[in-house]
């Protein structure tokens, strides 16, 4: 009985012997496992991330070369407009310049506007005698006279139209010219008011050796 138990003995610590050894093995093959998954998934999350970091270093790119190009865009609308704006003020001012060269190279005329306006307001007012004188061989001038003679006719004043000449110092618009400005007859003042309102002006001037009352329309070339 007893070299039995010695040998049960004997054999029970073999056994836990073995058995403590294939637990340590398991143990330790669990443990790489374990530590072969968790160096896997790093090297995953370090792979991944790597990879986010290029996808945002390449949106960073991007969005840099798209404000560059924003920028550029902007600038050069900016200069787009300035030129733009510059374009269309000289056209304005071509424009204008155009109707002012047409205005003074076109003839003299009184419109039938201007001819209603000027007898309607010369009706009602002192009325007198008129000596209309262009320059001769002015045809402009002596159309402009013409018109000029017929309102103050058509407002039932007396005007006619001559001829004259004036020597190298030709005239120029039309110069309303009495004996003395400050005691002109009422109806010169009158006159000189009507075309001013339709836009013709008449500059009065002063003749002495005009005689008392005496009032002429010189109408020189067009200014």
């Amino acid at each position: 009985m007893f070299v039995i138990y010695v040998i049960w003995l004997f054999v029970g610590a073999i056994a836990t012997a073995v058995l403590t050894v294939l637990v340590w093995r398991s143990n330790n093959a669990t443990h790489a496992a374990v530590r072969a998954e968790a160096n896997s998934r790093t090297e995953e999350a370090r792979a991944d991330a790597a990879k986010a970091n290029e996808r945002a270093q390449a949106l960073e790119n991007a969005n840099l070369l798209l404000r560059e190009k924003v920028a550029t865009l902007e600038t050069a609308s900016s200069i787009h407009g300035t030129e733009l704006s510059r374009q269309k003020e000289l056209t304005a001012k071509a424009e204008k310049d155009l109707l002012d060269l047409k205005e003074r190279t076109q003839p003299r005329r009184i419109s039938q506007a201007q001819h209603d306006r000027i007898t309607a307001m010369l009706s009602h007012s002192p009325k007198g005698q008129v000596q209309i004188l262009y320059i001769s061989g002015d045809r402009e001038g002596f159309d402009f006279s013409n018109d000029i003679a017929k309102t103050l006719n058509d407002a039932g004043w007396i005007s006619e139209v001559s001829g004259a000449t004036f020597g190298p110092t030709a005239p120029t618009g039309v110069n309303l010219i009495v004996r003395d400005v400050r005691n002109a007859p009422p109806f010169a003042a009158a006159m000189q008011q009507a075309f001013f309102a339709v836009g013709i002006p008449l500059a009065g001037t002063e003749n002495e050796r005009f005689t008392e009352g005496e009032v002429r329309l010189i109408v020189g070339h067009r200014p």
